[in-house]
């Protein structure tokens, strides 16, 4: 991910980064963290806006897989890719979002359930680099998060599938043909070849270009 794409987002994501860390240094031990509701709304904020600007690295550190969970990622993921490590927003099934809204969190014991209300305006299903973005029903969307408390911390069990920002795919789309462009002029055998998936990104761009005219 571009140091750019890295930065969408950081202003208003600052305040739970900063206190979540406060709150890993403030603990006894660096790595434990009180099992509470506090902490736990805490982690499903750091990782809701984790997914949003596409900070695959922050989300790594903020889930966990049982077997199952984690086969059905390496599933949307696709073949070769590593489950939970990369969100590949040009290959993998996702949700398109222009907000969330972390509404309850309920702790019982070791276990919490988090409900979180995302603003949905599209989806984009299997197929790969193949497969076009459909637009939804601009909608609140109620979402549940399972969390599991183990080695001194809250984690996401099981996420389901990426919630990313409509900004944020925008610029996916936009780095992605320029890519292609660069890649097809230097290798016209090349561009051949990838004239379907540039075709696709440039409708998955105009699309999403037209949402965020109409959302504004």
């Amino acid at each position: 991910m571009s140091k750019s794409r890295k930065q969408i987002g950081r202003a208003l994501a600052i305040v739970w980064e900063v206190g979540l860390a406060s709150l890993l240094a403030s603990t006894a031990w660096a790595d434990v963290m009180p099992m509470n509701e506090e902490t736990a709304r805490q982690v499903v904020q750091a990782f809701c806006r984790a997914e949003f600007d596409e900070d695959s690295d922050k989300r790594f550190e903020l889930i966990k897989f049982t077997p199952g969970g984690r086969a059905a990622e390496l599933h949307r993921a696709g073949h070769g890719m590593i489950p939970g490590v990369r969100i590949f927003p040009e290959q993998m099934p996702l949700i398109v979002v222009t907000s969330y809204v972390v509404e309850t969190i309920t702790v019982s014991q070791d276990r919490a359930r988090a409900i979180v209300i995302y603003r949905t305006v599209a989806r984009k299903g299997e197929g790969g680099i193949f497969a076009r973005i459909v637009p939804s029903t601009v909608q609140p969307e109620r979402v549940e998060l399972h969390l599991v408390y183990a080695d001194g911390r809250w984690c996401i069990l099981d996420p389901p599938l990426p919630r990313v920002s409509l900004q944020t795919m925008i610029l996916v789309y936009r780095q992605e043909l320029a890519q292609y462009e660069a890649r097809s002029q230097k290798d016209p055998e090349l561009g051949e070849r990838v004239k379907k998936p540039y075709r696709i990104a440039q409708e998955n761009l105009k699309l999403l270009e037209s949402l965020q005219a109409k959302v504004r």
